[in-house]
């Protein structure tokens, strides 16, 4: 007899289909953002002036009589509301501090012409000549007692003095690469007080000191006006004055 049951077709094998992940993978951070850190402004190229009739100042100090080793006024470059455009005039009518980059005039330091009585000019490099000795005749009690004032220089003496100052600072002082350091004018008055103005500037600014020197000293307004180099013991001696300031 037949076999009648019928062959029903096996049924396909039922695979596992993978279920999602409830923890998809973690999405990457974005990548951190720099802030670009705002550059500082540029900064003013230090005052400079090749003008030559105003000498640019590290600063300018003021003594008399009652106080003389101890300033009692002073103006210092980029100190106290003072930019670095400090300078001085040198003119015929006398002597003016003035701010250039405030475009500020100092008129309380100026000194008439009339009653600068000596200026005297310090340079590291220049050696000047020697202060003439005493008149021989003058009186022996006015020596004794430091009172005696030396013999005054001649026109032409001085004339010397001034164009071998500059002829210093022309070819050594202001040529690049050479330091020869700070240079000093003095400035005393004829007054009760005693004033004097002590000047000091950098070795770039010194060439223009001889041709203002020699202009005050040449014009009209000046009255018997002695011209002297200073020596190197001298304006240590004011130097070490002003850094105990």
């Amino acid at each position: 007899m037949a076999d009648t049951s019928t062959n029903l077709p096996s049924s396909p094998s039922k695979t596992a289909s993978p279920r999602p992940s409830r923890k998809s993978d973690p999405t990457p951070p974005p990548p951190p953002r720099h802030k670009k850190t705002p550059q500082p402004p540029p900064q003013p190229a230090p005052y400079a002036t090749q003008d030559p009739n105003k000498i640019v100042l590290k600063a300018v100090y003021l003594f008399n009589s009652a106080s003389q080793n101890r300033p009692v006024a002073s103006l210092v470059s980029g100190m106290g509301g003072v930019t670095d455009g400090l300078v001085l005039r040198i003119t015929t009518e006398g002597l003016f501090i003035d701010d250039d980059v405030a475009s500020f005039s100092h008129r309380e330091w100026d000194v008439k012409a009339w009653t600068i009585r000596l200026f005297e000019i310090f340079c590291p490099r220049y050696a000047p000549p020697p202060r003439p000795a005493s008149d021989s005749k003058s009186n022996p009690m006015r020596k004794m007692f430091g009172q005696e004032k030396p013999q005054q220089r001649t026109e032409e003496e001085m004339d010397a003095i001034i164009e071998s100052f500059g002829r210093v600072c022309r070819t050594q002082c202001a040529v690049v690469g050479k330091t020869s350091g700070q240079h000093m004018l003095r400035a005393s008055v004829r007054d009760a007080e005693g004033r004097r103005y002590v000047f000091i500037t950098e070795e770039e600014e010194a060439w223009k000191l001889a041709g203002s020197v020699q202009r005050i000293r040449k014009g009209s307004q000046a009255r018997q006006l002695v011209v002297e180099g200073m020596g190197t013991a001298e304006a240590s001696l004011i130097m070490t004055k002003l850094r105990s300031v």
